[in-house]
């Protein structure tokens, strides 16, 4: 039987929210994706028995729910879907509590106080719950960039220098 990378997705959510483990399993599927070759690897070794496989997963912090799934994403050969079904899971969860994913890049950190405005801001624009991440960019010279899921909104200085300089080529 052939099961797609949508099905399985969906029956790990569903396991993960009847278990009440949602936030956890997005932790864990994070860990598993920032290891993956290595995660890979060792599901794969026919020398290794289901048992110690799974048991070697629960010893590293991987949850039952999570240890079984990558084990069925290794024998359905699915496991380079991970990504995937990682920003799926993401997906899933955000659109149940009416939340979506925000991420802000500037050149330095912002205050707290500054991202606590940016992400009320957000929410009454949007009017959704923000799950708000900050990072910086060395190469950003200054401005904002937003990426609201897909979107990517450019304030940054280079992005409004190169608009000018498109209007002066006009």
């Amino acid at each position: 039987m052939n099961i797609s990378p949508q099905q399985l997705t969906r029956a790990l959510y569903q396991v993960a929210k009847d278990e009440n483990q949602l936030q956890n399993i997005v932790v864990e599927l994070d860990v598993a994706q920032k290891y993956q070759a290595d995660l890979s690897n060792f599901l794969k070794n026919p020398q290794i028995s289901v048992e110690n496989k799974i048991s070697n997963l629960k010893k590293n912090g991987f949850s039952k729910i999570i240890a079984n799934f990558l084990l069925i994403l290794i024998q359905s050969k699915k496991i380079n879907k991970l990504g995937f079904i990682v920003s799926e899971i993401k997906n899933l969860i955000n659109f149940e509590s009416d939340s979506v994913d925000v991420e802000i890049i500037t050149k330095s950190s912002l205050e707290i106080s500054e991202l606590e405005s940016i992400k009320k801001n957000l929410s009454n624009r949007l009017n959704k719950n923000i799950i708000l991440e900050s990072s910086t960019d060395p190469r950003i010279l200054g401005g904002i960039k937003i990426k609201i899921g897909d979107a990517l909104l450019d304030g940054s200085l280079k992005s409004k220098l190169n608009k000018l300089k498109m209007e002066l080529i006009k």
